[in-house]
């Protein structure tokens, strides 16, 4: 089995090597479990057992495959070693190969094969470096999948990325792909994409779009404003009826393609001549087309027409080819795991070489008995030692009580400056967000009602929300509640000063009701008042000239939120 633990979709597959390839016997697609601390202990137990029997496999050897967000991939030069030390070569150094300094982390690695290399070059050179795929995720995570999968009744052998998986599928369907030809895998994500450059079968680059699936359901989402399902179902099956609000996200995301793909040819100075799309959101289409036109590269989606299909469930077996780009990423870790010639990364590597080399170890039985001799000492000490334990027990217990109570409270006070630090975000987010919306299209009109001798020196909008009575005979029958509405009040505030002719000021006023934004937006009666009016003074920018600062205030029309019920007191 191989499961995918997507970030809001779960893919698992069932396959079985045959001959010299690999057959697929059922796949699903299963909604993941959304919890606020992460889908780990009980719940993913009971996940990966749920997907085990909807799946009806024969075996519990299992392979979970985890996303971008909790990985790292990268491609770095290494000296000629074996795996187990390049891997601690890797954690001991961590900080020169990523930037950064990863102490609670598994690695695993892979020798890229160099077509250019020189035949006679010894292995052993000092000068020599391989190009190395290094693959790594947080210890805890894999201690978690370990642990759940143990609770499922899963035999966890594998633990693989999505990126190097789709790399896989990517070279399970191109089996003949020429030395030449450049190809460039996108994998359409939930939360991001990515792209990853192949030459001659070698990844040699790989770069991260923060757009990505979600981001374009929102997008949707928020302009028809309809449900975020609806609009997942629209951007995927009927993308037609909503063309013109995706496609200049789809133009985004291709922007950001595209400049990773200038990028690595001025670089590597080739050309990329395909490009294969991947990810739930690649079923589309509309959107694989578009990216290809954005592009200038043919685009197309990685299918699976290399794995046996025979065996599949008849109604899983209509269905594949639609859901193929989705299952990409398990197909390639299936064909990785079962099959040889492609990129097995196992993060698990390290502690199933340290298994075997225990099972090897010829001095294990003496250790054992040390071990025992050890044990046997450590509870002759604890005897003696018992009765000046009693003595200071009380003691030991008030210090203990007291260190909980100390973390307790440390945790606490993290807890509520954490929660002071999101709510101030929040806060801030939505009042841009706010002000984004409310400001723009003023704004934009109010350029378009200047007059000449008159300047805006101050603007100001207000927004007030207000219970206003509704009208008679809009509650429910026999109801002793009065019924209200919700009401949006909107007044813009506008300060300037007229440098010219006196009626240079009425023609302002004028123009900002004539124009159609604020003719259509501002209530019918008195629109637009001017509020104050100064004397004539002096122009302290220009001596020689005269102003004079007058205050007008636009009202909006009100607009309806939601009418409601009010009790009566």
């Amino acid at each position: 089995m191989v499961i995918v633990l997507g970030t809001c979709t779960t893919q698992a597959l069932h396959a079985r090597r045959q001959g010299e390839g690999v057959h697929l016997l059922n796949y699903i697609l299963k909604p993941t479990p959304v919890l606020k601390e992460g889908l780990s202990g009980k719940a993913l137990a009971h996940h990966l057992r749920e997907v085990s029997q909807e799946l009806k496999a024969e075996t519990n050897r299992a392979v979970v495959v985890i996303g971008m967000g909790q990985s790292l991939v990268r491609t770095v030069a290494m000296p000629p070693l074996k795996p187990p030390e390049l891997r601690q070569l890797i954690k001991d150094n961590s900080k020169h190969f990523f930037q950064e300094e990863l102490t609670d982390y598994e690695f695993e690695c892979f020798v890229l094969p160099d077509p250019g290399r020189k035949e006679g070059w010894a292995a052993t050179s000092a000068q020599r470096r391989n190009q190395v795929l290094v693959a790594g995720a947080k210890t805890a995570l894999l201690d978690d999948l370990r642990a759940g999968a143990k609770a499922a009744g899963l035999s966890l052998v594998q633990v693989a990325v999505s990126q190097v998986s789709l790399i896989n599928a990517a070279l399970v369907a191109l089996p003949e792909l020429p030395a030449e030809e450049v190809v460039a895998i996108v994998d359409l994500g939930f939360q991001s994409s990515s792209i990853t450059f192949l030459v001659s079968r070698v990844p040699i680059l790989s770069r991260t779009v923060a757009i990505a699936g979600d981001t374009l359901t929102a997008t949707l989402a928020a302009a028809m404003n309809i449900p975020y399902d609806v609009a997942e179902g629209l951007k995927v099956f009927m993308p037609d009826k909503v063309r013109d609000k995706l496609h200049e996200r789809i133009v985004a995301l291709a922007q950001e393609l595209r400049t990773a793909i200038d990028f690595f040819e001025n670089q590597e100075e080739k050309r990329v001549h395909r490009i294969f799309v991947a990810g739930g959101t690649a079923r589309s289409e509309f959107i694989v087309q578009v990216l290809s036109e954005q592009l200038r590269v043919p685009c197309e989606k990685l299918e699976l027409a290399r794995f046996g299909m025979g065996e599949l469930p008849r109604e899983k077996a209509d269905a594949v080819a639609k859901d193929a780009p989705q299952l990409a990423a398990a197909a390639g870790a299936a064909a990785a795991a079962l099959t040889p010639g492609l990129m097995p990364l196992n993060l698990l590597a390290r502690l199933e070489h340290e298994l075997r080399m225990s099972r090897r170890d010829p001095v294990k039985w003496l250790v054992r008995a040390a071990a025992l001799v050890v044990l046997f000492l450590a509870s002759w000490a604890g005897q003696l030692g018992l009765q000046h334990w009693r003595l200071h027990a009380d003691l030991s217990l008030g210090e203990m009580d007291l260190n909980r109570a100390q973390k307790a409270a440390t945790e606490v006070g993290a807890g509520w400056k954490r929660l002071s630090e999101v709510n101030q975000t929040e806060r801030s987010l939505e009042e841009v967000s706010t002000n984004r919306f409310i400001w723009v299209s003023p704004l934009d009109a109010l350029q378009f009602c200047m007059v000449d001798g008159v300047q805006v020196v101050w603007l100001q909008l207000q927004q007030a929300i207000v219970q206003a009575p509704a009208k008679p005979g809009t509650s429910s029958p026999g109801s002793s509640a009065k019924p209200t509405n919700i009401l949006e009040q909107i007044t813009m505030r506008i300060r300037a000063k007229n440098s010219g002719p006196p009626a240079a000021m009425d023609k302002f006023i004028e123009s900002i009701a004539a124009q159609p934004y604020f003719a259509g937006c501002l209530r019918k009666q008195s629109p637009v008042e001017l509020k104050e009016r100064q004397p004539t003074m002096v122009d302290p920018t220009d001596p020689s000239k005269t102003l004079v600062l007058f205050t007008i205030e636009c009202y909006f029309a009100e607009r309806l939120l939601s009418g409601g019920q009010v009790a009566r007191p």
